[in-house]
Order: C-alpha cells, then sequence, then structure tokens
C-alpha cells in the first residue's frame, strides 16, 4: 500500500525536484566519506595499527563534525524557511551566528586534542601501544583541519538550503582529488606514514575552501555578502537561533557520544575486532549518506513549503519523503552485501579480520533501512518544522537508555564478538523508528518559524 503512489501523475514534480536536489547530495556526501575512506584504504597498507589508530583518532573527528552538523543542521532549518519567505537578510544573519558557534566549538577541541591526545586515545583503544603511538601522532597532524570544517560545513549548508546543491557537489570532488594525490605523496613518496595522511587531509580541505570562496563569488550567489550583515542581529534574532538549535547541538552531541561510546565498549572484542569494524564502518559510510542525501533533500523542500506558508504541501511532502526512504535503503542494502567483499579484499590486514569486516557489512545492509526512515523522519521532517526538542528526546533516549545499555552487557558481561555487538547497536534503531514514525504522522511539526520575522 505504502507504494500504491509511487509514481503517480501528481507526484512526479516531487521526484524530479527531490532527485535534483538529492543526486548531487548524494554524490557529494559520498566524495565527502571517499576523504575519509582513501585515508585509512591508504594507510591500510601500513598494516592493521595503523589502520586501527587512524580509524579510532578519526573518532575525534566524528564527534566534531557532528556537533558541527547539528550547529547547521539547526540553521538550515532558518536557511529553508527564510528562503522560501525571500529573506536574504535574514540567512546572513544566520550564517553569521552559526560560524560564531561552530568557532568556539572548534577552539575547545583544538585545545583538547592538543594537550591530551594520549589519554583520548587510551581511552578508544583497548591498550595497545602501538595503536595509541599512531594515533597521537595523526590527532597532532590533523589538527588544522578543525577550524577549515568550519567554513567548509556552513558554506555547504547554506548552499543546500537555497537549492545550490551542484556547488558542495563541485568542491568536495576537488578536495578529494587533491586529497588522493597528496596521501600518495606524503605517505608513500615521502614515507611519513599516519602523518602524511593527516596533512593530505588538511591540504586537501584548505584547497576545498578555497573552491568554495571562488565559485560562490564568480557565479553571484547571494550567500556572500559584507561581513557586517552577518553581525547584524540583535538580541530577539540571537534569543529566537539559539531556543531553535541547542536542542539540535544537544541532540547531535549526545547521539554521537552514546555512538563514540559503542566504539569504546567495542574494545572487548581486541585489535582485531576493532579493526574489521573500522574497516567495515568506513564502507557503511558511503551508503548511509545516500540515505542521509534524501533526508536532507527532503528537508530542503519542506522548510522551503513551511516558509512560504504552505504547511499542506510539506505535510505532503514528509509522506512522499517515507516512501522514498524505504525504497532507496532497500537499493543501498543490496548494493552493500554485493560489493562489500570486493572492497574489503584490497585492505593489508589478516584473512580473519577480512571475514569479520564483511560479517559486519552483512549486519549494517539488514540495518541500513531503519537508519534511513529515522534520518528522513528526524532531519527531513521534523526538524524543518522546528520540532528540536522532540528529536533531542527521542534521539537521547533512544541511544543512552535502550542502545547502550545492551551493548554494555553484551560486551563486558555476555563477551560477544564483534558481530553481534554491532547488531546489538540497532535496538535504538527499532525503538527510534515507532516514535518517529508516528510523531510524523501526527503533522504538529508542520509549522512556519519565520512567519513575523
Amino acid at each position: 500500500m505504502i507504494f500504491s503512489n509511487l509514481f503517480s501523475e501528481d507526484n512526479k514534480s516531487y521526484y524530479k525536484r527531490l532527485f535534483s536536489l538529492a543526486i548531487p547530495i548524494i554524490f557529494q556526501e559520498t566524495l565527502n566519506s571517499m576523504i575519509n575512506i582513501v585515508d585509512v584504504f591508504m594507510v591500510g597498507s601500513l598494516g592493521l595499527h595503523a589502520v586501527t589508530a587512524v580509524g579510532l583518532a578519526n573518532l575525534v573527528f566524528f564527534l566534531f563534525i557532528i556537533i558541527v552538523f547539528g550547529v547547521n543542521s539547526g540553521s538550515a532549518i532558518y536557511f529553508g524557511q527564510f528562503w522560501g519567505k525571500k529573506d536574504v537578510p535574514n540567512i546572513h544573519k544566520t550564517m553569521g551566528l552559526a560560524f560564531l558557534s561552530g568557532s568556539v566549538l572548534a577552539v575547545i577541541v583544538v585545545f583538547a586534542v592538543g594537550f591530551f591526545a594520549p589519554q583520548i586515545m587510551a581511552f578508544y583503544s583497548n591498550g595497545d601501544q602501538e595503536v595509541i603511538r599512531l594515533g597521537v601522532i595523526y590527532l597532532h597532524a590533523i589538527l588544522p583541519v578543525y577550524p577549515l570544517m568550519i567554513f567548509i560545513a556552513l558554506l555547504n549548508a547554506a548552499l543546500r538550503s537555497i537549492g545550490m546543491t551542484k556547488v558542495p557537489l563541485a568542491t568536495t570532488l576537488v578536495g578529494l582529488t587533491f586529497n588522493i594525490l597528496f596521501n600518495a605523496i606524503f605517505i608513500f613518496g615521502l614515507g611519513l606514514g599516519v602523518a602524511g595522511s593527516a596533512y593530505a587531509t588538511v591540504l586537501a580541505r584548505l584547497i576545498e575552501f578555497s573552491m568554495q570562496l571562488f565559485i560562490i563569488k564568480k557565479m553571484n550567489i547571494p550567500i556572500l555578502a559584507p561581513i557586517k550583515n552577518y553581525f547584524a542581529f540583535d538580541r530577539s534574532f540571537i534569543k529566537s537561533f539559539y531556543v531553535l538549535i541547542i536542542p539540535v547541538v544537544l541532540n547531535e552531541f549526545f547521539w554521537a557520544l552514546g555512538t563514540m561510546l559503542y566504539s569504546v565498549m567495542y574494545k572487548t572484542t581486541g585489535t582485531e575486532g576493532q579493526g574489521a569494524q573500522q574497516i567495515a564502518a568506513t564502507m557503511q559510510n558511503i551508503f548511509i549518506v545516500m540515505g542521509m542525501a534524501v533526508g536532507s533533500s527532503c528537508a530542503i523542500m519542506i522548510s522551503n513549503a513551511l516558509g512560504a506558508g504552505e504547511i499542506d504541501k510539506a505535510v505532503k511532502y514528509s509522506r512522499q519523503s517515507i516512501v522514498t526512504a524505504v525504497g532507496v535503503s532497500l537499493v543501498m542494502s543490496v548494493v552493500l552485501f554485493l560489493v562489500s567483499p570486493f572492497i574489503i579484499g584490497f585492505y593489508n590486514v589478516p584473512e580473519s579480520v577480512k571475514n569479520t569486516a564483511f560479517e559486519i557489512c552483512i549486519v549494517v545492509s539488514l540495518g541500513l533501512a531503519l537508519k534511513t526512515i529515522n534520518f528522513t523522519t528526524i532531519i527531513g521532517v521534523l526538524r524543518s518544522g522546528g520540532d528540536t526538542k522532540f528529536c533531542l528526546l527521542i534521539d537521547g533516549l533512544t541511544v543512552w537508555f535502550v542502545g547502550l545499555p545492551c551493548l554494555f552487557i553484551c560486551s563486558y558481561w555476555l563477551q560477544l564478538p564483534i558481530q553481534f555487538l554491532v547488531a546489538v547497536t540497532y535496538s535504538e534503531e527499532i525503538v527510534k523508528f515507532y516514535f518517529c514514525l508516528k510523531r510524523t504522522y501526527s503533522n504538529c511539526w508542520a509549522k512556519s518559524l519565520v512567519k513575523d520575522m
């Protein structure tokens, strides 16, 4: 029944616009994930310890980028609704506040990583001193990427919200190309090992940011303005902004922290188990971003409709979004299952690690539909209407009171192997699926936030 109207005449314009937005986002986010995968893959030639060290060290970047995503995801609600209202000056003010918020975060993370890298790696690893040593080297070398990502992520969020999804795709492609080139030079040509991988990422991101500015200026995209325009907000605007985004940032922070604790609990499976999970995780990210792209595209369309006061259209889009998420996730699951053995085969790790990584990929392929639908309802639908407090509540409760307790029991008490531990984490998605779907169909989220601004 859910697919009965999928290709009806009435829905053609929706799907045409959705995929015109989603396809560039899919490619852009896939390329974004490929930057991390290239790092892990090329470092993979250095052996299991290097792969594990870089994978675990990147969990810090994961937490950072998730919180940055929270700031920009909250800001994108305003970006999208202001764009639907054709209110460009308030888009600039939102960008200014998002930049200030992200900058504070970058300073905190750079300080923490700069002074406490050994403690961070000891926390994540199972005590393997070589993994800790290599992880510290990588963490120190990658430090400059954090402030760069504040600019890159903010510009990408603003561009997407106004429908310019092809620009982030182009700049990310440039970044990936240079990342591969610099990895080859620094890791293999100069023999810099894991530090070379970090240097390559920093330089590639710097070039990506430069390309963003060049294209935006060249195309006269309206998100660029005199600096004073970004900081022309008053106290009322600041209050409205933070009332909206603080639940989003807390949502992303507690969800990401919980997800990172999943990785800490995985250390009961040893270096081989952690290494297999890191290999599978890099592959998983390629496919998850496709679902994220659908959710992000739905968010653009729904927030634009809400900003324009078209509530009925936004509700209709929400229903179509769920149907699309189901279809896309099923395709992704099949493709991940089919391609994972070939990609895993390229890693220079023991055969037992490869087999375990493939078994984890099977688990992931079975759980992709839940993740995709949940992402679409939370990011694509509920947040678009400003229902951020519910999203904070449901994400926080399911991770901390469902996923983590189940995983703790299975890892520390039952000592289950890594494949089963990864499967246990999907318990949170099952609970989340029920409540998010129920909330979406209630329509209580469908509100214009910028009507009187």
